[in-house]
């Protein structure tokens, strides 16, 4: 037997010693009835009358009650007052030799199978049941807690995941293994004194089980934190299902947990460059990326005009006072003999510096040659590019002729 229904049982047992000493009353039950144990139950009733209102007064029981030892199997449900000596004893109560014996003191349930604290002025501290619904359940929003409890809110305990609540005001408004304190719900609902767990993990209970209740959990590292979720089970609450932060990667996989999926530097990535004129060679610092989603990049930046789109290697060149190809060269091929006159062949634009005199060089490689000169007769040359060889009258070279009317040669 535990020290507190021992004490219990001690209290009654000197009650009762008193009170044989004295006369039964009329009141008195008489219907004793003994077992084949030699046990006896006794019913009796003290009531306020019996007892007096001072606390000399003793009241008259039966004779009977002298006999109450370990061998009795009475049922006894005491509540004690301490601060006024007070005893009333209710009927019909049991009292053995086991340690289950329970007894109401103060406002609580004290069982004598629980290492309950009675203290002197009959005060007792016992364990409690679950507690308020909700309490511990795992959740995500206020709003599930408050389904089942409107005094509860969804909290957050770290990385390991969110759990209920429940409204308070001290600690001995909590059940054992919980504190009351400040916390912060869903909705951020601050200011709200809850019932948190003390210590260790909030463990799944039968209804959050069959409920399979489950709260957002995170893995945090160094690279990142990545979302997951625990649920309960017949098993208890499932570890976070999170993955691992990783460096991100060119495989269509956000493995950093930032929310973006093969972004700017991840590895594997490709250089690319702005492309501002959009004629496929970019320029300018280079940007890795796993692939090269729009027409601004390009895989190139060796284009020496990016906002022409007619200057790129490889361009063809025009004579146009610009590097067209990007070679560092301008206006090459427009006149190869430099006499000032560009090559038929050459595309001209404007009046570039490299062909002064204008275009139409038919003759690109010989200065002798070009639409400023004049036919020299003989030569089998058109000298002055104008599509024939013979010399025009007075030309240079040529030799006068005179009319020879009579036919005789002269």
């Amino acid at each position: 037997m535990k020290a507190p229904v021992r004490r219990l049982f001690l209290l009654i047992a000197a009650v009762l010693t008193v009170a044989g000493c004295g006369t039964p009353t009329a009141d008195a039950p008489t219907d004793d009835v003994f077992g084949d144990d030699l046990g006896f139950t006794t019913k009796f009733d003290m009531t306020a009358t019996d007892l007096g209102q001072g606390k000399d007064a003793v009241p008259d029981v039966p004779p009977a009650a002298d006999a109450l030892g370990d061998a009795a199997k009475e049922v006894v449900d005491a509540t004690a007052d301490a601060a006024d000596g007070d005893v009333a004893v209710k009927p019909d109560a049991l009292v053995s030799d086991s340690d289950d014996a329970t007894a109401t003191i103060g406002d609580a349930e004290v069982d004598g199978s629980d290492d309950a604290a009675i203290d002197a002025a009959g005060d007792a501290t016992a364990p409690v049941d679950d507690g308020p619904p909700a309490l511990c359940r795992p959740c995500a929003q206020d709003s599930e807690c408050q389904a089942l409890n409107p005094a509860a809110v969804c909290i957050a305990y770290g990385t390991t995941g969110s759990f209920c609540g429940s409204g308070c005001t001290v600690n001995n408004d909590c059940p054992k293994g919980y504190i009351c304190a400040d916390a912060e719900g869903t909705s951020g609902s601050a200011g709200s004194k809850q019932c948190l767990h003390a210590a260790g993990e909030c463990p799944c209970s039968a209804q959050a089980t069959a409920d399979g209740a489950s709260t957002p959990c995170t893995a945090k590292n160094g690279v990142g934190t990545c979302q997951g979720k625990r649920t309960c089970l017949v098993s208890g609450l499932s570890a976070c299902d999170a993955p691992v932060a990783v460096a991100e990667a060119c495989n269509g996989v956000d493995d950093n947990c930032n929310g973006l999926t093969d972004e700017l530097g991840a590895t594997g990535c490709t250089s690319f460059y702005g492309d501002n004129d959009g004629d496929g060679i970019g320029a300018g610092a280079a940007t890795c990326l796993c692939s090269n989603a729009g027409t601004s990049l390009a895989a190139g930046n060796t284009d020496c005009d990016d906002n022409n789109y007619a200057v790129y290697p490889g361009a063809p060149e025009i004579c146009n006072d610009i590097d067209d190809n990007c070679n560092g060269a301008t206006d090459e091929g427009c006149d190869g003999d430099g006499d000032g006159w560009c090559n038929q062949a050459a595309p001209v634009v404007g009046t570039p510096k490299v062909c002064k005199f204008g275009s139409g060089d038919c003759n690109d490689s010989n200065a002798a040659v070009n639409p400023g000169e004049t036919d020299t007769c003989g030569n089998g040359v058109d000298d002055n590019c104008d599509g024939q060889t013979e010399v025009a009258i007075g030309g240079p070279g040529c030799t006068a002729f005179y009319v020879d009317g009579d036919g005789d040669g002269y």
